[in-house]
């Protein structure tokens, strides 16, 4: 065996050592965090008289609660801006179609399931959720209302003009 093989071993023997120090720490960080999150569901279930399974399940639930929220909160967004845009460019079905979206989000938003601990917060939102419904309805009915009373002042202005004419065109019979 020459010297560098000796050398080469080494390091790789060297390099090995590394690597299962490190995988060492990382299974130590994960243990105390996995043992971290058992004490926080025993002290949680024990605080409210519940199981460690419930205050998981909780959770668990609050998280996937949580994502949801996250989700429907870029969809309201996005049909807000779109609103916006109908309001700016009196685009009357683009109005009604985010209408309806919004009202689709908030029937399934008051759905999700959650909680005690965010009660207080889904009900927030949901009134925030509500605000905007309602004032998306008001755009609609104003935008309808608009629209109808420009027809009707179309068929007025139609049969004033025509009214005009027929009086400007009459002629004294002697």
């Amino acid at each position: 065996m020459s010297h560098n093989e000796l050398l080469l071993g080494l390091g790789f023997i060297v390099i090995i050592l590394i690597i299962i120090s490190f995988i060492k720490k990382v299974a130590k960080i994960v243990i105390y965090a996995l043992i971290g999150l058992l004490v926080f569901f025993v002290i949680n279930a024990i605080s409210s008289n519940k199981s460690p399974e419930a205050v998981f399940n909780s959770t668990k639930s609050d998280a996937v609660y949580t994502k949801e929220i996250y989700s429907y909160t870029g969809k309201i967004k996005t049909a807000v801006d779109n609103t916006m845009k109908g309001i700016e460019n009196r685009a009357l079905p683009q109005l009604k179609e985010e209408n309806k979206n919004l009202h689709k989000y908030l029937d399934e938003v008051t759905k999700l399931p959650h909680g005690k601990e965010l009660d207080s917060f889904h009900e927030k939102y949901c009134n925030y959720l509500e605000n905007i419904v309602v004032t998306s309805d008001t755009v609609v009915k104003s935008g309808d209302f608009i629209n109808g009373t420009t027809k009707s002042a179309e068929e007025a202005k139609d049969k004033i003009n025509k009214a005009l004419d027929g009086l400007t065109n009459m002629k004294v019979n002697p």
